[in-house]
């Protein structure tokens, strides 16, 4: 607890301070996880988790205050709410003259400790699958039963011997029904074992069917392999050669992915003995900010002779998550005002979401070409591109369609609990325009009849 604190301290100061902090966070909870006999960090603070959710659990019955009863609940995703009854009778929250009583205050603070909790899950989760941990088929099976950790490992995939589906029972479960007992090795399954699969597809299209909202992106992940130029150079990836960054964004972007920023731009992955960086033409930005930093390459060097890698030596999952990193810190604080078409995989994954949603719509008058939607409608052709979401009318140029991003959540499902609002814009301009005759809004409307 002392730990959890100190880290989310630690956000109100600066980046420097915020970063030396986190860095003793990590030293601290790795020290700990060692002198308790843990094989990772990851499985020490579940198992941390596990003991505080103990001595809660007598909230998860019911406590009797005066004539209510107060009763903490979880919903679907492992969030934790306070249910208060009075005669009865469910009300909407507890009543004001209650929150002060020493018993209630106490159990409020137990709920906002949940639901931290559920987002320290949801992150060692994905970097349990970002950093390939193994899991035994009693830690999952213990991680099921837990309220808060169950709900989003039961949305998720798993894969054991090549054979990727849910955990249930000890078993793995395909899309088909189909089940496999599991070894003793299980991991989070990672795009890369989708891919290898062979059943990317139609997981993706079992998600989207059924409705399932994972706790992050791990069936829609974008997904990052060596191209061409970057198996004939063989030690450098020049695939973002020439973007240039706003510093400070990027800086705190990068920080939240736990690169370090200090000195140079940089990830080092500790437990695969690699390191990656990030090469600028003009080095990394000055205190005065005088010239924007332009991306020049990317490297990774092996941290026991510091050699610097083969592409082709660099693990697949590894790989992937630093150009996913990188491709983040390209699209989201790039220098100007226009979006980079650079982001490929996330137009992938864009295109992958529409080829799953407009059959179950019965949409059958958009095309996908590279990175743009083509739409035939009943009042002219559109373009919608799939990385700025900006539309063009045909012979009339671009449409003013502006998104308001609260009304988009609900309204258009996305797999994933991720706050991904530009493609909720880019899914809804794409459908609204594939359905021109429904279109209400006069502004809309009469640019396209004008």
């Amino acid at each position: 607890m002392f730990v959890e604190n100190f880290r989310k301290e630690s956000r109100q100061f600066g980046a420097m301070r915020r970063q030396s902090e986190a860095q003793a966070y990590d030293i601290a909870i790795q020290n700990l996880a060692r002198i308790g006999g843990y094989e990772d960090t990851n499985r020490f603070v579940w198992q941390m988790e596990s003991l505080k959710l103990d001595s809660v659990r007598h909230w998860f019955e019911s406590v009797k205050v005066d004539e209510l009863i107060l009763t903490i609940e979880f919903d679907e995703e492992g969030i934790a709410s306070m249910k208060c009854t009075k005669d009865d009778k469910v009300l909407k929250s507890v009543p004001a003259a209650y929150k002060n009583h020493p018993v209630v205050a106490e159990g409020l603070e137990v709920v906002k400790s949940l639901k931290e909790q559920q987002k320290r899950a949801r992150k060692t989760l994905e970097r349990a699958m970002v950093h390939r941990d193994a899991f035994t088929k009693r830690e999952l099976e213990l991680l099921a039963r837990n309220p808060v950790l169950g709900p989003s490992t039961k949305k998720l995939l798993f894969v054991s011997s090549g054979f990727v589906g849910f955990f249930a029972d000890g078993f793995l479960v395909d899309f088909n029904g189909s089940m496999t007992q599991v070894d003793e090795n299980i991991y989070i399954a990672h795009p890369y074992d989708l891919m290898t699969s062979k059943t990317w597809h139609d997981w993706q299209k079992h998600f989207y069917t059924e409705r399932i909202k994972q706790p992050f992106k791990q069936v829609f992940r974008e997904y990052y392999c060596p191209n061409v130029d970057e198996l004939k150079e063989k030690t450098i990836s020049r695939r973002y050669a020439g973007h240039q960054l706003q510093p400070q964004k990027a800086a705190r972007l990068a920080e939240e992915r736990l690169w370090n920023t200090s000195e140079g731009l940089f990830k080092v992955y500790f437990k695969e003995h690699i390191m990656v960086s990030l090469n600028f033409e003009s080095g990394w930005f000055s205190p005065m900010d005088i010239e924007v930093p332009t991306i020049h390459s990317v490297e990774f060097f092996n941290t026991d002779n510091w050699n610097v890698m083969n592409i082709t030596e660099v693990p697949p999952v590894l790989f992937s998550e630093a150009m996913r990193d990188i491709d983040l810190l390209v699209s989201a604080a790039h220098y100007g005002s226009v979006d980079p078409e650079a982001s490929l995989s996330t137009i992938e994954m864009r295109t992958a979401l529409i080829n799953v949603l407009l059959p179950l719509l019965k949409i059958d008058n958009v095309t996908i070409n590279k990175s743009h939607a083509l739409i035939k409608g009943e009042f002219g052709e559109y373009t919608v591109h799939l990385g700025s979401g900006v539309a063009h009318m045909q012979a009339k140029g671009m449409m003013p369609i502006l998104p308001v991003h609260s009304s988009h959540r609900g309204r258009v499902f996305l797999p994933f609990a991720d706050d991904d609002l530009k493609t909720a814009e880019v899914l809804t301009k794409i459908v609204m325009l594939a359905e021109d005759k429904k279109i209400k809004d006069p502004v809309i409307l009469g640019f396209i009849r004008s």
